[in-house]
Protein backbone atom coordinates (compact mmCIF):
# COMPACT_ATOMS: atom_id res chain seq x y z
CA UNK A 1 0.00 0.00 0.00
CA UNK A 2 3.09 2.33 0.63
CA UNK A 3 3.60 2.45 -3.74
CA UNK A 4 0.01 2.82 -4.64
CA UNK A 5 -2.68 5.02 -4.13
CA UNK A 6 -6.16 4.54 -6.53
CA UNK A 7 -6.10 7.36 -9.24
CA UNK A 8 -2.81 8.71 -8.70
CA UNK A 9 0.69 7.80 -9.57
CA UNK A 10 4.10 8.26 -8.27
CA UNK A 11 5.99 11.52 -8.95
CA UNK A 12 8.97 10.96 -6.64
CA UNK A 13 10.18 8.56 -4.19
CA UNK A 14 12.91 10.13 -1.58
CA UNK A 15 15.12 8.45 0.65
CA UNK A 16 13.36 8.28 3.79
CA UNK A 17 10.63 6.15 2.52
CA UNK A 18 8.38 8.38 1.55
CA UNK A 19 6.92 9.00 -1.93
CA UNK A 20 5.02 11.85 -3.58
CA UNK A 21 1.77 11.11 -5.35
CA UNK A 22 0.05 13.19 -8.65
CA UNK A 23 -3.25 12.54 -10.44
CA UNK A 24 -2.55 13.25 -13.81
CA UNK A 25 -3.45 16.52 -13.66
CA UNK A 26 -1.14 17.56 -11.11
CA UNK A 27 -3.93 18.73 -8.83
CA UNK A 28 -4.32 16.28 -6.07
CA UNK A 29 -1.17 15.86 -4.08
CA UNK A 30 -0.37 13.10 -1.80
CA UNK A 31 2.52 12.13 -0.14
CA UNK A 32 2.79 8.22 1.81
CA UNK A 33 5.54 7.28 4.31
CA UNK A 34 6.17 3.79 5.14
CA UNK A 35 7.11 3.81 8.96
CA UNK A 36 7.16 0.34 9.36
CA UNK A 37 9.48 -0.92 11.69
CA UNK A 38 11.04 2.34 12.37
CA UNK A 39 10.81 5.09 15.15
CA UNK A 40 7.92 6.86 13.65
CA UNK A 41 6.17 3.26 14.30
CA UNK A 42 7.52 3.31 17.56
CA UNK A 43 6.07 6.89 18.05
CA UNK A 44 3.07 7.05 16.85
CA UNK A 45 2.04 2.95 16.30
CA UNK A 46 1.20 3.42 12.76
CA UNK A 47 3.08 1.87 9.84
CA UNK A 48 1.51 4.30 6.84
CA UNK A 49 1.40 7.96 7.09
CA UNK A 50 -0.64 9.95 4.61
CA UNK A 51 -0.58 13.86 3.78
CA UNK A 52 -3.06 15.33 1.36
CA UNK A 53 -1.45 18.36 0.19
CA UNK A 54 -5.11 20.22 -0.84
CA UNK A 55 -6.86 19.89 2.75
CA UNK A 56 -3.64 19.85 5.07
CA UNK A 57 -4.80 16.52 6.76
CA UNK A 58 -2.87 13.42 8.00
CA UNK A 59 -4.40 9.80 8.08
CA UNK A 60 -2.74 7.44 9.98
CA UNK A 61 -3.04 3.46 9.66
CA UNK A 62 -1.71 0.12 11.13
CA UNK A 63 -1.82 -2.81 9.43
CA UNK A 64 -2.69 -6.55 11.46
CA UNK A 65 -2.84 -9.32 9.15
CA UNK A 66 -5.18 -12.25 9.43
CA UNK A 67 -4.38 -15.86 9.14
CA UNK A 68 -6.62 -19.05 8.93
CA UNK A 69 -8.20 -19.65 11.89
CA UNK A 70 -11.32 -22.27 12.25
CA UNK A 71 -12.45 -23.39 9.19
CA UNK A 72 -10.00 -21.49 7.27
CA UNK A 73 -11.79 -18.25 7.77
CA UNK A 74 -9.03 -15.79 8.13
CA UNK A 75 -9.32 -13.62 11.40
CA UNK A 76 -7.41 -11.56 13.76
CA UNK A 77 -6.55 -12.10 17.42
CA UNK A 78 -5.07 -9.40 19.34
CA UNK A 79 -4.34 -10.91 22.37
CA UNK A 80 -2.08 -13.65 20.35
CA UNK A 81 -0.17 -9.80 19.19
CA UNK A 82 2.39 -8.90 21.49
CA UNK A 83 2.90 -5.98 19.39
CA UNK A 84 -0.85 -5.32 19.75
CA UNK A 85 -0.97 -3.81 22.90
CA UNK A 86 1.86 -1.35 22.80
CA UNK A 87 1.15 -0.07 19.05
CA UNK A 88 -2.79 1.08 20.45
CA UNK A 89 -1.35 3.24 23.32
CA UNK A 90 1.03 4.97 21.31
CA UNK A 91 -1.70 5.73 18.98
CA UNK A 92 -3.68 6.71 22.07
CA UNK A 93 -1.23 8.83 23.31
CA UNK A 94 -0.92 10.46 20.41
CA UNK A 95 -4.87 11.16 19.91
CA UNK A 96 -5.02 12.64 23.29
CA UNK A 97 -1.78 15.06 22.29
CA UNK A 98 -3.74 16.08 19.24
CA UNK A 99 -7.23 16.39 21.15
CA UNK A 100 -5.56 19.27 23.36
CA UNK A 101 -4.88 21.39 20.17
CA UNK A 102 -7.65 23.64 19.63
CA UNK A 103 -9.86 23.44 16.18
CA UNK A 104 -8.58 26.13 13.73
CA UNK A 105 -10.77 28.76 12.02
CA UNK A 106 -14.28 27.14 11.13
CA UNK A 107 -15.12 29.48 8.03
CA UNK A 108 -12.07 27.94 6.13
CA UNK A 109 -14.53 25.14 4.08
CA UNK A 110 -11.22 22.78 3.55
CA UNK A 111 -10.33 22.29 6.91
CA UNK A 112 -13.87 20.76 7.79
CA UNK A 113 -13.93 16.88 8.24
CA UNK A 114 -16.62 14.21 8.77
CA UNK A 115 -14.39 12.80 11.56
CA UNK A 116 -11.18 14.10 13.01
CA UNK A 117 -9.86 11.45 14.45
CA UNK A 118 -6.79 10.02 12.01
CA UNK A 119 -6.05 6.74 13.53
CA UNK A 120 -7.11 3.47 11.60
CA UNK A 121 -6.25 0.35 12.03
CA UNK A 122 -6.57 -2.15 8.35
CA UNK A 123 -6.72 -6.04 8.74
CA UNK A 124 -5.54 -7.63 5.69
CA UNK A 125 -5.93 -11.43 4.67
CA UNK A 126 -2.41 -13.42 4.38
CA UNK A 127 -2.33 -13.50 0.77
CA UNK A 128 0.60 -13.13 -1.42
CA UNK A 129 -0.30 -9.66 -3.80
CA UNK A 130 0.23 -9.83 -7.34
CA UNK A 131 3.26 -8.69 -8.47
CA UNK A 132 1.60 -6.35 -11.48
CA UNK A 133 -1.59 -5.89 -9.06
CA UNK A 134 -1.84 -1.90 -8.64
CA UNK A 135 -4.50 -1.84 -6.83
CA UNK A 136 -4.36 -1.91 -2.65
CA UNK A 137 -3.84 -4.71 0.00
CA UNK A 138 -7.44 -6.69 0.24
CA UNK A 139 -8.35 -5.65 3.44
CA UNK A 140 -10.42 -3.23 5.93
CA UNK A 141 -10.61 -0.17 7.59
CA UNK A 142 -11.80 0.71 10.78
CA UNK A 143 -10.79 4.03 12.81
CA UNK A 144 -9.71 3.67 16.19
CA UNK A 145 -12.60 4.55 18.05
CA UNK A 146 -14.35 1.76 16.63
CA UNK A 147 -11.57 -0.51 17.23
CA UNK A 148 -11.71 0.83 20.85
CA UNK A 149 -15.19 -0.65 20.80
CA UNK A 150 -14.58 -3.99 18.83
CA UNK A 151 -12.40 -4.76 21.59
CA UNK A 152 -15.01 -4.66 24.38
CA UNK A 153 -17.63 -6.01 21.84
CA UNK A 154 -19.51 -9.05 22.93
CA UNK A 155 -19.98 -9.41 19.12
CA UNK A 156 -15.75 -10.08 19.08
CA UNK A 157 -15.88 -12.58 21.48
CA UNK A 158 -14.60 -15.84 21.13
CA UNK A 159 -16.04 -19.10 22.62
CA UNK A 160 -13.53 -18.84 24.83
CA UNK A 161 -14.12 -15.70 25.62
CA UNK A 162 -10.94 -14.48 23.57
CA UNK A 163 -11.01 -11.37 21.23
CA UNK A 164 -11.41 -12.86 17.63
CA UNK A 165 -12.07 -10.40 14.71
CA UNK A 166 -13.17 -11.67 11.27
CA UNK A 167 -15.28 -10.54 8.10
CA UNK A 168 -18.02 -11.57 9.82
CA UNK A 169 -18.32 -10.00 12.77
CA UNK A 170 -16.54 -6.53 12.08
CA UNK A 171 -19.73 -5.20 10.23
CA UNK A 172 -18.97 -1.71 10.47
CA UNK A 173 -16.10 -1.28 8.41
CA UNK A 174 -14.77 0.93 5.34
CA UNK A 175 -13.20 -0.96 2.52
CA UNK A 176 -10.49 0.29 -0.15
CA UNK A 177 -12.38 2.30 -2.21
CA UNK A 178 -14.23 3.76 0.62
CA UNK A 179 -11.49 4.48 2.70
CA UNK A 180 -9.57 6.35 -0.44
CA UNK A 181 -12.29 8.19 -1.57
CA UNK A 182 -12.82 9.76 1.96
CA UNK A 183 -8.98 10.25 2.21
CA UNK A 184 -8.10 12.12 -0.75
CA UNK A 185 -11.94 14.98 -0.59
CA UNK A 186 -10.45 15.71 2.86
CA UNK A 187 -13.41 14.22 4.37
CA UNK A 188 -11.10 12.60 7.35
CA UNK A 189 -7.89 13.38 8.58
CA UNK A 190 -6.06 15.41 11.00
CA UNK A 191 -7.41 19.19 11.45
CA UNK A 192 -5.07 21.97 10.24
CA UNK A 193 -3.81 22.44 13.89
CA UNK A 194 -3.53 19.41 14.81
CA UNK A 195 -1.38 18.95 11.14
CA UNK A 196 1.03 21.19 12.08
CA UNK A 197 1.91 19.39 15.63
CA UNK A 198 1.96 15.83 13.60
CA UNK A 199 3.99 17.98 10.81
CA UNK A 200 6.42 18.54 13.55
CA UNK A 201 6.53 15.24 15.53
CA UNK A 202 7.44 13.86 12.20
CA UNK A 203 10.11 16.22 11.34
CA UNK A 204 12.10 15.80 14.70
CA UNK A 205 11.78 11.70 14.80
CA UNK A 206 13.20 11.40 11.17
CA UNK A 207 15.90 14.00 11.60
CA UNK A 208 16.61 12.21 14.89
CA UNK A 209 16.48 8.88 14.15
CA UNK A 210 14.55 8.15 17.74
CA UNK A 211 10.94 7.40 18.84
CA UNK A 212 9.96 10.26 20.82
CA UNK A 213 7.72 9.66 23.97
CA UNK A 214 4.99 12.33 23.13
CA UNK A 215 3.28 12.20 26.84
CA UNK A 216 6.72 14.10 27.64
CA UNK A 217 7.08 16.01 24.15
CA UNK A 218 5.73 19.51 23.13
CA UNK A 219 5.27 20.71 19.50
CA UNK A 220 8.19 22.94 18.57
CA UNK A 221 7.12 26.36 16.83
CA UNK A 222 10.81 26.85 15.76
CA UNK A 223 11.24 23.44 13.54
CA UNK A 224 11.95 23.51 10.51
CA UNK A 225 8.81 22.57 7.62
CA UNK A 226 9.65 19.56 5.85
CA UNK A 227 6.56 20.05 3.75
CA UNK A 228 8.11 23.20 2.34
CA UNK A 229 9.10 22.50 -1.43
CA UNK A 230 6.61 21.63 -4.03
CA UNK A 231 7.46 18.19 -3.64
CA UNK A 232 5.64 17.55 -0.50
CA UNK A 233 8.92 15.53 1.10
CA UNK A 234 9.94 14.58 4.52
CA UNK A 235 13.32 16.04 4.49
CA UNK A 236 15.39 17.52 1.62
CA UNK A 237 18.82 16.21 0.72
CA UNK A 238 20.25 20.33 1.68
CA UNK A 239 18.11 20.43 5.06
CA UNK A 240 20.33 20.07 7.99
CA UNK A 241 17.71 18.69 10.14
CA UNK A 242 16.77 15.96 7.76
CA UNK A 243 18.18 12.55 6.70
CA UNK A 244 21.26 12.20 5.09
Amino acid sequence: DHLTFPGMEIVRNDLVGSIFLSDSEGQENLTILNCNRQPLEETLGVDLIYYNHEFDSFVLVQYKRMVSGDNGVPQYRPDNDASHAKELQRMLDAEEALRRIGQTSQTVTNTFRLCYHPFFMKLCEAKAKAALDPGLVKGMYIPLELWRRLLESPDTKGPRGGIVMSWKNCKRRLNNTEFTNLLRRGWIGSAAGQSKCLSEIIEQVLASGRMLVLAATSADQSSLDYRRDGFGRFAAEDDPGGAT
